[in-house]
């Protein structure tokens, strides 16, 4: 395992009342580690230069998807786990950010987040913070300025007061931008960032270290993603080093559009159904492997986006709000729980995504997308990293098919970049 790099993204950061005592919280993260076959090391202080207590590594090869499932296994079992905990805040994946906010029983809460690209977690406990983190009702996301080397890059660059939420911008009124009926969003060709006729995307991920000034790559997992001729993802497969498939993901479509998805991760299924009246999204509820609610959503179509209401036992868990563009791609989101706030934006070239960026109570991210780049800045308090994939070896039809992933080290004069992870694709196409 190698933890010796600073991990920006992926920390738990802990807050709260003071009912359980340090040594509680460090154990209650320890032991789901330790249920989750992790091991907890300490990280160098400097990980995170605004924290104040020990700070703790691990790394994980899981999905999103099963880096959450296995964290909520392990917090809701008394056999793994000292002190239970429940989810406070929904768990989000965007921007290879995964992340979540718990709460203990005895009303201590911690933000968990998993960067599934680099595998890394950290764990950093903070001081006490006084109350509950609310929507502003009228703070939003703006682009970060053009140019700001990634120090400057904090969320007082990304935050300002336009004067309007979209809660107030979606209503029947207003102009229309969204083309055709509202319908649940799915992976496709185009949003992998991929072209031609792709029948399979096959992928094998290696970490990288270096030892006795030697280049070393190690297996670390693989997934094979199928798409259908219309170009729609209908199939992913996540593996682990030795080839044992690990999680499954489906997709079912019916007279064009998703009425189906099917999770199947350590011997449990989750199946989220999709519902439709005259060819518009209307609802989606999520089951468990007893056929069991979990949660369901309502959504309501407006003519330039959509709004959608989480209800989990017959109370509101989440609210979000979406501004969409004519192909029916989001532009911008708000999300909103009990406790929690959340701001998304992304930007297009024609129908190639170009970036990305998020803002919430501790993280701010920004993901600029060339045809040989991606780069990934993130903000954690004050604290910012930057991750650079390098797109290579293009295939006949411009695909890359090794991606190679650095973390950006800035000095004084200049930045120097550190590889940690590449990726090899197979692409096969439809003849």
């Amino acid at each position: 395992m190698n933890i010796s790099r600073a991990v920006p993204l992926t920390a738990l950061l802990l807050g709260g009342s003071l009912a359980a005592t340090l040594e509680q919280r460090h154990t209650h993260v320890t032991q789901v580690m330790r249920a989750m076959k992790m091991t907890p090391v300490t990280c160098p202080v400097s990980t995170l230069k605004n924290l104040n207590f020990d700070i703790l590594c691990s790394k994980s090869d899981l999905s999103p998807q099963e880096f959450q499932q296995a964290w909520m296994g392990a917090v809701s079992s008394s056999k793994a786990v000292s002190l239970p905990a429940r989810t406070r805040s929904p768990w989000d994946h965007s921007s290879g950010l995964t992340s979540a906010t718990l709460e203990l029983s005895d009303g201590d809460f911690y933000l968990i987040s998993y960067f599934a690209s680099t595998g890394e977690v950290t764990v950093s406990w903070m001081k006490k913070t006084n109350g509950s983190r609310k929507l502003d009702p009228n703070r939003t996301l703006a682009s970060a300025p053009a140019g700001k080397p990634a120090a400057t890059f904090n969320a007082s660059t990304l935050m300002k007061i336009p004067g309007a939420t979209l809660a107030s911008l979606l209503n029947a009124k207003a102009p229309r931008t969204r083309t055709g009926p509202l319908t649940a969003q799915f992976v496709t060709v185009t949003s992998r960032g991929l072209k031609g006729p792709v029948q399979v995307q096959k992928t094998r991920m290696m970490d990288v270290t270096e030892a006795g000034g030697k280049r070393i790559e190690t297996l670390s997992g693989s997934a094979v993603t199928t798409f259908d001729r219309e170009g729609r993802a209908v199939a992913y497969v996540r593996s682990d080093e030795a080839g044992k498939p690990i999680s499954e993901t489906r997709y079912r479509f019916q007279d064009g559009r998703l009425v189906e998805r099917t999770d199947k991760f350590g011997g449990k299924t989750t199946k989220i159904s999709f519902a439709y009246v005259n060819g518009v999204l209307t609802a989606g509820t999520t089951t468990n492997s007893q056929n069991q609610l979990v949660e369901a959503t309502r959504y309501e179509a407006f003519p330039n986006g959509f709004a959608a209401t989480t209800t989990t036992g017959g109370a509101v868990v989440k609210k979000e709000y979406f501004l969409q563009d004519s192909e029916g791609r989001m532009i911008r989101s708000e999300q909103t729980t009990p406790k929690e706030w959340s701001i998304k934006t992304w930007t297009y070239a024609g129908a190639v995504l170009r970036g990305r960026t998020t803002a919430d109570p501790v993280y701010v991210t920004k993901t600029t997308i060339t045809p040989t780049e991606e780069r990934y800045e993130s903000t954690f308090l004050s604290d910012t990293s930057v991750y650079v994939t390098k797109k290579e070896q293009p295939d006949r039809y411009g695909n890359p098919t090794v991606l190679r992933m650095f973390q950006e080290a800035r000095g004084a004069l200049k930045s120097n970049l550190k590889e940690v992870s590449v990726a090899y694709e197979t692409l096969e196409y439809f003849n």
